[in-house]
């Protein structure tokens, strides 16, 4: 009993093990977590090491270096980055994808204590973390509000903050923009040089009057009491009237040495939202959370704030989670579209209700049962698995479509029940239709082990196909049967909707005949024309394939996802007011922009980087402007211009952070020690980069050296003083930045009290020069005595690769041909002289591409291999699965002429779709093939049983192949966001399906005539090679056994017969058995006399051959014929058996048997012959004996 009969016999208990599945199907989809792609762990761990004071030379050499010598001996390193700034070393270790991290970081952990002895005794301890893509915020969200900038800040810290972070899977909050608050205490130089004070005095005084701390504990009788001094500071005024020194007895107050006052802190940043001063706060989430539930969850509290806060205007700036939601949502329409489509394609063509709404109903049932599974394959509903999903479901519908036709021509017997036609059917399509199964699923396991970066990707994606056509295969065999069983009704009994009564169903049945009759005649004419059909497929081939190098290639498809990012650099130097007015000009562009929704501007963002600025621009959706948003960012790249401005402008794509993370498409690394030598190789390759069409955004990874004021220190001078060169350093740190002496705290508010000068005090060198400095005795002496300050410039940063000191020049690509701007660059660098020491290498997102396409090559070609053994397995053969795979090279030329008309780049989506193809293609194949044995099995002649084959299966063949087109349909149009993440592949899977399966109705069957004629004449010639053997002694099968005892018999006659005569003559001749015959031996008393003479005629030919036989030459060639059988004897009678036959006869007239004659056979029978078949073994020393008697032939 197998499981289609029990599911027919128990539908019972079918249809409950089903709905057990949608259950369970519908609790796991609503308990999958959604984000816009995987989660991936990146294969990267970085260090960080604080130096203070060190410039980004003794930072790199200090620091740096040790490090990056240390972690390159760790196993599965694949680069190492560095970047050494003022005071700071960031160490970059990229390793191997699919590296165990937590070993990494055991082994970058104890390398890094053998070092810290070589670092610097001022260099903090290293400290090592793992990048995270979840620190990328999940939703930006602005502040304004009638209020001071001071006081929305602080709101924004205290209050909105503090409940954003409550909020479940937040992870922090990150805030820009706005002004702190602060208890400033401007010191007056003059006065602190006449009462011998220093700075960092007044902030030790201040910090030792603001102070609450235990002073013990008092035992008072029977009690213990703790003591506690209460000395905080509450009020400003109190910090006035702190005593800072005593002078000839009279005590120096601090309000005798400047002013203190509460006051807003100077903008370090200026952050402005639509034109209006606000904050932006950046909401991070917490790893292996789901983004969506987390922004529920931020919406939540947004909601709560704006009742609690009345006045202040929160809005919601940039919200991942809506492009999620819409790239989920659209998948998920794309997929019921297509489902819907399919079921459509099925009416039309069973032109049956019952039959379509069959179908219908074990789509979403195999939907459900795969997210079971992958609920628990701990999976995601993403864009990367809901892609594979719509992938499946065009497919999931095909094994269901292939039973119900073959139990619907079932149906046509009128002498099978329903029932018994389902079971029928069903068992007789079951094998074609798990081959083909098979062979799409089989073509997936490359991508889940591969164990690079794009098999880590679309792992998913594999899973939810493989997990989605196995559960078609189990509803095809076991629910659809069980169904058809309940539901049909025999065609030819009570008139059942099978037959076409009304207009829609008798005009697709004429259609669908009118088909099959026109494939008939086509197919036809194909068999009687093998040679011109493969001509011509060969060239349509190659026609296909000078496509190839017209269509464009690219790492990843380009999104629409309306995020526009803009970066600017200033020279360095340049103040923030400065800045900030640039910043204004942009602005008065950007709001021009028809298509934008909000904008955010972020001018500084900290000490140092003043001349920076980012501007965000979020358009609207794509449905409501004209423009993408790449078109928006071209008009941008020729408004926004500054001269003396490093300006990048580019648009958002999520995907790249799934590779690289790099947001350049070219990236040229410029590596050698000399650090000038490489910026002026840099300048030059800039320029050449100007000249190549289609290359924008160029850029330098570097920026220009700042200039700085570098004081020299007398330090003879200085040590005669008592003054080291710390106090120097801290001395003017404490007069430019101040000092934060001490926190007021009052009502529950914290301000920092900072110390420093007078802003007129220090605007100059030479106020820097009048810093007063303690040295021996407490004497004050100024710097002026003690140094020297000199303009120089110093660089900003050194980066480094691979242990080498590193300039990278980035550029973006207004076309989407890499490969063929790689080329153009390539041959704009060919002339180049580079100085001795620097080299160039490529990398970005071509390195990238031409890794995953290798990666994504040896996948293609192991999943060609494993279809093949799958069919072979399957087919019992190794010629059919050969054949079947003609069909393959097909589905590229399918690809290359839908990108080409689409104008689709090659991509990685691409590649998979091409993957994909191996597999789908075939079943086709796979289906006529199979019925082709099928019908010869039954008797049919060769040519009838591939026309009537091909008809028969020409209907299942379009269903499938139309619902799956239709399926992907909605996904290659690219509605919706995130829908261009999987349009490639969808446009790849329907062009190279469509175009292979036109061809596979007419190759396939003239491939297949064509090899089983060639193996009828080798079979033929074969036979006849071995009956000629086989008449020269070798042994042969039962065939020979039958011929043997005829020749018999005719002997035994032709005996008696000579007995006779030769009894009535006197004379007994022996009978000589040859190869050609038998013929008597003449006596040795016979004389041969003329007339005998007479009659001995021979022919020409007959003498030929007997100077041949017995020729040396002839000799030798037929010692070699007796040798060669000699050998196929003994390797087929290895496992033979021996029979024997007697015979005899008696002439009784003679005496005591006198004449008699009596005949011995031995004949050796191979035991595979007996049985009806012939061992590998057997037939590989028939074709041995056949190549050798050829070849002994030609000689």
């Amino acid at each position: 009993m197998n499981i289609t009969s029990f599911c027919i016999r128990r539908p019972v208990t079918t249809s409950m093990f089903f709905l057990i599945l949608t259950l369970l199907g519908i609790i796991s989809a609503s308990r999958m977590a959604i984000d816009l792609y995987p989660e991936i762990t990146y294969p990267v761990i970085n260090i960080s090491t604080s130096y203070s004071g060190a410039g980004p030379e003794e930072v790199e050499q200090l620091v740096t270096i040790p490090i990056e010598r240390t972690v390159s001996t760790i196993n599965n390193v694949r680069s190492i980055t560095s970047v050494s700034s003022e005071g700071f070393s960031r160490v970059s270790v990229y390793f191997d994808w699919g590296t165990n991290l937590e070993t990494a970081l055991d082994a970058i952990r104890a390398n890094l204590d053998r070092v810290k002895r070589r670092l610097p005794e001022d260099a903090d301890t290293p400290s090592i973390f793992q990048y995270d893509p979840s620190a990328e915020p999940v939703m930006t969200i602005g502040l304004s509000g009638h209020m001071s900038p001071a006081l929305l800040k602080e709101l924004a810290e205290e209050e909105v903050a503090y409940y954003l972070q409550r909020a479940d899977g937040v992870a922090a909050v990150d805030i820009r923009g706005g002004q702190s608050r602060e208890v400033l205490v401007a010191l007056h130089r003059d006065r602190l040089a006449a009462l011998g004070v220093t700075i960092n005095q007044v902030a030790s005084a201040i910090g030792s009057e603001n102070t609450l701390q235990p002073a013990g504990v008092l035992e008072t009788g029977t009690a213990e009491l703790t003591l506690r001094t209460h000395g905080q500071i509450a009020e400003i005024e109190e910090i006035r009237n702190i005593i800072v020194a005593t002078r000839n007895g009279i005590p120096v107050y601090l309000r005798d040495l400047g002013t203190v006052e509460e006051r807003a802190r100077g903008y370090e940043s200026i952050v402005r939202i639509d034109g209006i001063p606000g904050i932006v706060l950046s909401v991070q989430k917490q790893s292996g959370s789901n983004t969506v539930a987390v922004a529920n969850n931020i919406y939540q509290v947004i909601s709560e704030l704006r009742q609690r806060y009345p006045d202040l205007n929160i809005r919601v700036l940039n919200d991942t989670s809506t492009f999620i939601r819409d790239s989920v949502t659209n998948v998920s329409n794309a997929a019921i579209l297509g489902a819907c489509l399919a079921g459509l394609v099925l009416f039309f063509f069973l032109h049956n209700i019952r039959a379509t709404m069959i179908a219908s109903a074990v789509m979403p049932i195999s939907i459900l049962a795969t997210l079971i599974l992958a609920y628990w394959g701990k999976m995601t509903l993403n864009s990367i698995s809901l892609g594979g999903l719509a992938l499946g479901v065009g497919m999931l519908v095909d094994n269901t479509v292939v039973v119900i036709d073959n139990i619907s021509r079932k149906l046509e017997n009128p002498e099978l029940l329903p029932a018994e036609a389902a079971l029928e059917g069903t068992k007789e399509i079951t094998p074609a239709v798990s081959a083909s199964t098979l062979t799409t699923v089989c073509v997936f396991f490359p991508l889940v082990y591969i164990t690079g970066q794009t098999g880590i990707i679309f792992s998913q994606l594999s899973y939810m196909v493989i997990f989605s056509l196995l559960c078609s295969l189990l509803v095809a065999v076991t629910l659809t049967p069980m169904l058809s069983a309940r539901y049909f009704k025999n065609n030819n009994n009570d008139g059942d909707t099978e037959k076409p009564h009304n207009g829609f169903a008798a005009f697709s049945a004429r259609l669908q005949e009118q088909w099959t009759r026109s494939y008939q005649r086509f197919l036809s004419k194909c068999l009687q024309r093998k040679g011109l059909v493969i001509t011509a497929c060969l060239f349509i081939f190659a026609a296909t394939l000078l496509l190839w190098p017209l269509i464009g290639t690219e790492l990843i498809p380009e999104t629409d996802e309306g995020i526009i990012n803009i970066r600017f650099n200033l020279p360095p130097g340049v103040k923030l007011d400065e800045a900030d007015m640039v910043a204004r000009q942009f602005e008065e562009i950007i709001t021009a922009l028809p298509e934008l929704e909000n904008y955010e501007i972020t001018v500084g963002s900290g000490r140092g980087s003043s001349n920076r600025g980012s501007i965000t621009l979020r358009l609207s959706d794509p449905g409501k402007r004209r423009r993408t948003t790449m078109d928006v960012v071209r008009d941008l790249q020729t408004k926004l211009v500054y001269p003396g401005a490093r300006i990048r402008i580019f648009a958002r794509n999520s995907m790249r952070m799934l590779y690289s993370g790099a947001s350049t498409a070219v990236a040229i690394d410029i590596r050698g020690y000399n650090q000038d030598l490489a910026r002026d190789t840099a300048k030059l390759i800039i320029d050449r980069l100007n000249r190549v069409p289609g290359v924008s955004n160029i850029d330098l990874s570097r920026e220009e050296e700042t200039p700085e004021f570098a004081i020299k220190i007398n330090r003879k001078r200085a040590g005669d003083l008592g003054i080291s060169a710390a106090q120097i350093g801290t001395a003017i740190n404490y007069a430019i930045s101040g000092r934060t002496a001490t926190t007021l705290r009052r009502e529950g508010e914290e301000l920092p009290v900072r110390v420093t000068l007078r802003e007129e005090d220090i605007s100059s060198v030479e106020d820097l020069k009048q810093i007063l400095v303690s040295g021996r005795n407490n004497r004050l002496f100024p710097l002026s005595s003690l140094v020297e300050v000199e303009l120089a410039n110093r660089p900003v940063s050194i980066e480094r690769k691979d242990r080498e000191r590193n300039i990278t020049v980035t550029a973006d690509l207004d076309r989407g041909d890499l490969s063929a701007a790689m080329q153009d660059i390539r041959a704009a660098m060919a002339g180049l002289n580079l100085p001795r020491g620097i080299t160039l290498h490529y990398s970005g997102d071509f390195e990238e591409q031409q890794r995953s396409f290798n990666e994504l090559k040896w996948a293609l070609i192991l999943a060609l291999l494993l279809v093949y053994m799958v069919m072979a397995s399957q087919f019992e053969s190794l010629l059919d699965p050969f054949i079947i795979m003609f069909s393959v090279p097909f589905a590229l030329s399918g690809v290359l002429l839908i990108l080409f008309l689409t104008d689709t780049p090659f991509n990685t989506q691409v590649y998979i779709g091409l993957i994909i193809l191996g597999g789908v293609v075939v079943n086709n194949a796979i289906v006529l093939v199979s019925y082709f044995r099928l019908l010869l099995q039954r008797g049919l002649p060769l040519q009838e049983a591939v026309i009537t084959a091909g008809a028969a299966r020409l209907r299942p063949i379009l269903m499938t192949t139309i619902t799956t087109v239709l399926g992907l349909v909605p996904l290659a149009l690219e509605t919706g966001s995130g829908a261009n993440l999987q349009a490639p592949m969808a446009r790849a899977v329907i062009g190279g399906l469509i175009f292979a399966s036109f061809i596979t109705l007419a190759l396939i069957p003239v491939i297949f005539v064509g090899v089983e004629n060639i193996l009828t004449r080798l079979r033929q010639r074969f036979a006849t090679r071995t009956r000629r053997g086989r008449s020269e002694g070798s042994g042969g099968s039962s065939r020979d056994l039958a011929k043997t005892g005829t020749l018999l018999l005719l002997l035994l006659t032709f005996g008696f017969c000579t007995q006779a005569v030769l009894a009535e003559a006197g004379t007994a001749p022996t009978l000589k058995i040859t190869p050609a015959g038998v013929e008597a031996a003449p006596t040795l008393e016979s004389t041969p006399t003329e007339a005998d003479t007479a009659t001995l005629k021979i022919t020409l030919s007959g003498a030929l051959a007997l100077a041949w036989e017995n020729s040396e030459d002839g000799k030798i060639i037929a010692a070699k014929k007796e040798s060669f059988y000699s050998s196929y004897r003994q390797t087929t009678g290895e496992k033979a058996l021996k029979v024997y036959t007697e015979a005899g006869v008696t002439d009784l007239l003679q005496p005591d048997n006198a004449g008699a004659i009596e005949l011995i056979m031995e004949k050796t029978l191979p035991v595979a012959n007996i049985f009806g078949a012939k061992s590998y073994s057997d037939l590989l020393a028939g074709f041995n004996l056949e190549i050798n008697l050829l070849a002994l032939e030609s000689q």
